[in-house]
């Protein structure tokens, strides 16, 4: 029997105009030699959406996504689990190639008056993708004002905007008391040298190695955070032209300050572009169906592992008896390539006739089907009427006593 795939109902708040269902659907695939096929599902992660606002990457429930995020979570491997000190792994999606050189480890050190001198990587077998191996770090030596230290919890004049979390972020010359841990993830087209090592100025952090990785990027990073607010911005303002690699390869509007200004006292209203995850070269617009993607380097015993995108799901909305097939998008393919499984989640946006509460309303007459399954009915919550009467309060009284 085919595996059935997760499906979430989501109503869009009662500010919003129109009201909207969304339905999410989450279709998990297994690769084999034969191509992908469908495998046992995974639950849907629904983020901010049934709680409070929960920001964390990898959400599967944005309402709204304007492009395809691919995400590929895991590991790097040596060949044949030989271990080498250096290997460049891949993923294509069609003509598109991102590249990712994943080294072993490597401690720099050096004394006051000498240049840093970057030894040979350890060799390895096995380098994790997550970006706190990709360059990146915070130098804490660099100094704060007196009136600067409230802000320091929450940031440092000595982190790296666009990655916080990662290694060899060194901005002060001096030789510091620890071993400084080099990146084991760099682009091989802007790698971290010894001519590059020390940033001396942190206003000049934006001259520095971006940093690689094929996973998911968290939303304080650089520059995903000031799609979220442009008041969040690094603790000393980069250029926002030419000069800036964001702004050369699009990732950034030429003069994105003005282009996402807001009035000082505008409440939050993250960009739609905030919703985007992926790393630097994996959001696509327009993904057609059997795209092809190959991964290189990314699983312990097959080198390479080749698929085609999947055709998109058939979900069919059902609201008070009419019903629509609205063009499904596919917002996020994530890649597991040590377990060998693909998942795409998608959604579809239907318009509803008239407001519905959850709290209030006892039945929304709202469901959905996916590829000719069984219906899945949207989910009231107990009204709050309900819930009085269930812990013995009177309605009335307790709104008179409100």
């Amino acid at each position: 029997m085919r595996p059935h795939p997760s499906v979430k109902l989501w109503l869009t708040p009662p500010s919003s105009d129109p009201p909207q269902v969304i339905v999410f659907v989450k279709v998990t695939w297994r690769i084999t030699p034969r191509g992908l096929e469908r495998d046992a599902p995974a639950p849907l992660d629904p983020g901010f959406l049934d709680g409070p606002p929960n920001f964390l990457p990898g959400t599967d429930a944005w309402p709204e996504k304007a492009a395809t995020d691919v995400v590929v979570l895991g590991a790097a491997y040596a060949r044949d689990g030989r271990p080498v000190r250096a290997r460049t792994v891949s993923v294509q999606v069609g003509e598109d190639l991102v590249r990712v050189e994943a080294l072993g480890p490597r401690i720099v050190r050096w004394r006051d008056g000498e240049d840093p001198v970057f030894p040979d990587p350890e060799p390895f077998t096995r380098v994790d993708l997550a970006y706190r191996n990709a360059y990146g770090g915070c130098d804490p030596r660099v100094p704060v004002a007196d009136d600067d230290l409230p802000r320091t919890e929450l940031d440092h004049p000595g982190r790296y905007p666009r990655n916080p979390f990662g290694q060899g972020y060194v901005v002060l010359t001096d030789a510091p008391d620890r071993d400084v841990i080099l990146p084991q993830l760099e682009d091989p087209d802007d790698a971290l040298t010894a001519a590059r090592f020390f940033v001396r100025d942190p206003a000049r952090w934006y001259l520095q190695p971006r940093p690689a990785s094929l996973g998911w990027v968290h939303p304080v990073m650089f520059p995903r955070s000031v799609w979220f607010d442009v008041r969040v911005d690094a603790w000393f303002p980069s250029p926002d032209d030419h000069r800036l690699a964001e702004v050369r390869d699009d990732d950034l509007p030429d003069g994105w300050r003005d282009f996402l200004a807001v009035e000082p006292d505008e409440p939050v209203s993250p960009h739609p572009w905030f919703a985007q995850e992926a790393s630097r070269g994996l959001v696509f617009h327009d993904l057609d169906e059997h795209t092809p993607v190959t991964l290189v380097g990314l699983h312990p015993e097959l080198d390479v592992l080749r698929f085609a995108l999947p055709a998109a799901p058939r979900i069919v909305v059902d609201v008070e008896g009419e019903r629509a097939a609205p063009t499904p998008r596919l917002h996020h393919l994530v890649c597991e390539p040590d377990a060998l499984q693909v998942r795409c989640t998608y959604a579809v946006s239907h318009p509803l006739p008239r407001r519905y509460i959850p709290g209030v309303h006892k039945h929304i007459p709202v469901a959905a089907q996916v590829d000719d399954g069984e219906w899945i009915a949207y989910e009231a919550p107990p009204t709050v009427l309900g819930k009085l009467k269930a812990a013995g309060l009177d309605p009335l009284t307790f709104l008179r006593r409100a």
